[in-house]
């Protein structure tokens, strides 16, 4: 995911109220899965590219 979208996100994320309403809270919670995986999933390719740098 690039940078300005999770940026964008990151902003809702924590200027939002997710209180009160279960479908905000639902939404909520799958905006920081998707965050969350995202970052994951960056770290992981990062990691996985400098090992094949090393072992290429």
């Amino acid at each position: 995911m690039n940078r300005e979208r999770v940026a964008a996100l990151e902003s809702i994320r924590d200027n939002a109220e997710w209180v009160g309403d279960p479908v905000q809270i639902c939404g909520w919670l799958m905006l920081e899965y998707g965050l969350r995986g995202s970052t994951t999933s960056e770290e992981w390719a990062g990691w996985a590219a400098e090992r094949l740098t090393e072992h290429l």
